[in-house]
């Protein structure tokens, strides 16, 4: 569903809490990607969306992770993937500065960071799962592609993983 304008922020039955947020950044029109996406996030629906840097997809995405949050909850209750660069560019720091600090968070257990391309935010496991495993077909994908370059057939690939396997 491709959605071309956006809508009053009034308009989504958002928290008070959450308006006056919106209100203090002196918003009171969506972004299109914001108006496609928080609804059907509110109403509990998976959603996955494309637009560009700067049109309003973490809020898009974040507004409904914060209405749906249960203060004191132990369980994992979103699952949100997003580029490093991205992230660092919104925190105003360096990319790499901002890949240690998920590596820190990732030790801790808090997160799990795993580059890609987008953001899905989803309590789906099994979409989750797909994503993970998609993500990992294509590394070692391109794994194999760098190792052919440098000369090596699928059969010395296969016996060099297996000798490193043996030493962890």
């Amino acid at each position: 569903m491709e959605v071309t304008q956006g809508a009053p922020f009034e308009s989504f039955g958002l928290s008070e809490a959450t308006m006056r947020a919106v209100r203090n950044k002196h918003y009171t029109i969506s972004t299109p990607v914001q108006a496609g996406c928080i609804p059907p996030m509110l109403a509990g629906k998976d959603v996955i969306a494309k637009a560009p840097t700067g049109t309003g997809k973490t809020m898009a995405f974040g507004i409904p992770i914060i209405e749906h949050i249960e203060p004191g909850s132990e369980e994992t209750e979103a699952v949100i993937l997003a580029p490093t660069r991205e992230l660092a560019m919104q925190a105003g720091v360096n990319p790499n500065t901002m890949q240690k600090a998920l590596s820190e968070l990732e030790r801790s257990g808090l997160v799990m960071a795993q580059r890609t391309s987008g953001r899905v935010v989803t309590e789906d496991m099994d979409m989750i799962g797909e994503v993970r495993n998609n993500l990992a077909r294509e590394q070692v994908h391109e794994f194999f592609v760098r190792m052919q370059e440098l000369g090596y057939n699928r059969q010395e690939i296969m016996h060099l993983l297996e000798k490193e396997g043996e030493h962890e």
